[in-house]
């Protein structure tokens, strides 16, 4: 579990938005602008965890929105699923622990 808080793979991250961002209708870009706005979500994404964004890509898809996430909106669940696996790791060290 702390490894995969640990990871950055900003790979891994860019294969959930892109397959995020097929369920939704997207506008029309040439090569270059589709290469920066992949690099913009990476910027704005790419600290957390992938699992973490690939849970948040999952709520997001399973929510009733019609349009895709921005990067704030899909920070807001992130920041959330991993403030709880935060919680279940330092739970799991205790029990490992015999603190709890």
């Amino acid at each position: 579990m702390a490894a995969e808080l640990d990871d950055r793979n900003p790979s891994r991250i860019a294969v959930a938005i892109e397959r995020l961002s097929g369920h939704y209708p997207r506008m029309q870009r040439d090569t270059v602008a589709a290469r920066e706005w992949a690099k913009d979500w990476l910027d704005d994404v790419g600290h957390m965890p992938p699992g973490v964004i690939e849970e948040a890509c999952v709520e997001w898809r399973r929510s009733d929105e019609k349009w895709m996430p921005t990067p704030g909106q899909l920070l807001s669940k992130a920041d959330r699923i991993l403030t709880m696996r935060h919680a279940e790791l330092r739970r799991a060290e205790r029990l490992v622990d015999g603190t709890e």
